[in-house]
């Protein structure tokens, strides 16, 4: 997670700039902006491979997202919202790391890592991961979630 931890707290960042999490993230460019309030953390950890070579292995990695903000600058007529329009979402945000211990026997190293998609119901975001990383031939299995990185409601 340490190598990690930048790349992702950027990548969030960006989304949330980007308004990812309300309906004006359709739009392209951000059309509004807010002041925003977030709790994010790991939820659940999957770690798979190929029976036929673990080399060829991944870590998914289900971020629990929670934001809530108020519109301070919209867009007139291109935004779906206006100043002071208060809004909360839950995002959940499936990240991969694939081939891990790539070149070196260090967890550490990895062939890549990015956000594979996202969905605003748990149950979605882990349906969808299934489906397009698990089927015959691989092995999918649940991994502990480290107390620095979980989500908590506090």
């Amino acid at each position: 997670f340490n190598k990690l931890q930048e790349p992702l707290r950027e990548d969030i960042q960006m989304r949330l700039l980007d308004n990812m999490w309300n309906e004006d993230f359709r739009v392209g460019n951000p059309v509004s902006r807010w002041d925003i309030q977030d709790k994010r953390g790991v939820v659940r950890i999957y770690y798979g491979y190929l029976q036929s070579n673990r080399a060829d292995n991944f870590v998914a990695l289900i971020y629990k997202l929670e934001v809530s903000g108020i519109c301070v600058e919209a867009t007139p007529y291109q935004s779906r919202y206006e100043v002071g329009a208060e809004l909360s979402k839950t995002l959940y945000l499936v990240y991969v790391v694939d081939s891990i211990m790539h070149d070196s026997n260090r967890v550490d190293d990895f062939e890549e890592f990015s956000l594979k998609f996202h969905s605003n119901l748990e149950l979605s975001a882990i349906s969808q991961f299934k489906e397009e990383y698990g089927g015959a031939g691989v092995v999918v299995v649940d991994a502990t979630v480290p107390e620095q990185v979980k989500f908590s409601d506090e």
